[in-house]
């Protein structure tokens, strides 16, 4: 598993993809991983996190499932009001799985033995990449992801605005 320093999400019209890059830190350089995500596969990542931040909120806290995403939509804001999204991406002159981005299919979730949700992205064949997500990471994804897709205008509801829509939003078209 890698530890995360920084990422990246951009909308690259003429590959109607989107690219995200990582920059991982650890030892004595920083390592860039790339990959490419197509609107089906960021529909099903979107379903993994709202999975994620679910499994994160205590079951017996809430009424009903409109208080708890109500409770999520507020912690989301507040997490993404304290995030950086202002620092520039650092480029990185080492890329363990190449220069070129990988083509993801696959997105698993695990924790590992302390608890911590691990983000699993893989190709159909090869190498991909494990992310440890804590709470302030996973909240910076999902505002990354929900603005690239609405850059890309690819029609898909990723937002954390009112419950209500979230509820029905979780069922993607």
């Amino acid at each position: 598993m890698e530890q995360l320093h920084q990422m990246q999400l951009t909308f690259a019209p003429e590959e109607d993809r989107l690219l995200f890059r990582v920059n991982t830190a650890g030892g004595r350089q920083r390592a860039e991983f790339r990959f490419w995500f197509t609107r089906r596969y960021v529909k099903l990542l979107w379903m993994a996190l709202m999975n994620m931040l679910e499994r994160r909120q205590p079951k017996e806290q809430f009424k009903d499932d409109i208080a708890k995403t109500q409770a999520l939509a507020e912690e989301h804001q507040k997490a993404v009001q304290q995030a950086d999204f202002q620092t520039q991406y650092q480029e990185s002159a080492v890329f363990p799985l190449g220069e070129q981005p990988i083509l993801v299919s696959q997105v698993t979730l695990k924790q590992n033995e302390r608890g911590d949700q691990i983000l699993c992205i893989h190709p159909t064949q090869g190498q991909g990449l494990e992310l440890g997500l804590n709470d302030q990471i996973l909240h910076s994804f999902c505002k990354l992801l929900a603005d690239s897709a609405k850059t890309a205008e690819w029609d898909v509801p990723f937002d954390f605005g009112r419950a209500e829509d979230l509820i029905a939003r979780r069922g993607l078209n």
